[in-house]
């Protein structure tokens, strides 16, 4: 049985985005602390990720050692899936983090909806957006 990697990244992509509408729109609501505190999606995906790897890492000829060797290892599609999945847990944990840490801060959720909408698409800077935001307002 093959399995059909576009439609595996479709899912995954649809799967996490309930995370982040709660993160952005109901960060308080009973159901969004439930999916934060027990980090249930990231798991399900993290899950996916391991039976990627474990399935496939063997089929690529890549490594770590060069960028050469990255390239070669995400030319096959189950571990560049395995390698999206990768951002898409840490992203959304990174997410995950912000809003409790922003809570915890006192921070108005208002003041970070930016910051967690560049995480999702481009994490490190919405994460250097918040941690800037926090520094400017000598919230650390």
């Amino acid at each position: 049985m093959s399995l059909d990697f576009n439609f595996l990244f479709t899912f995954v992509n649809i799967a996490i985005l309930p995370l982040w509408i709660m993160l952005i729109f109901l960060p308080r609501k009973e159901i969004s602390l439930w999916f934060t505190g027990t980090y249930v999606i990231q798991m399900i995906l993290a899950l996916m990720y391991l039976f990627l790897i474990v399935g496939y890492m063997s089929e690529g000829e890549g490594g770590f050692g060069s960028l050469q060797e990255i390239r070669k290892g995400f030319e096959v599609d189950a571990i560049l899936l395995a390698g999206w999945i990768h951002y898409i847990i840490f992203d959304s944990f990174v997410g995950t983090w912000m809003v409790r840490d922003a809570e915890k801060n006192n921070i108005p959720h208002f003041h970070i909806i930016a910051p967690l909408v560049f995480t999702m698409f481009l994490g490190p800077v919405g994460l250097l957006l918040y941690l800037a935001y926090k520094r400017v307002t000598g919230k650390r």
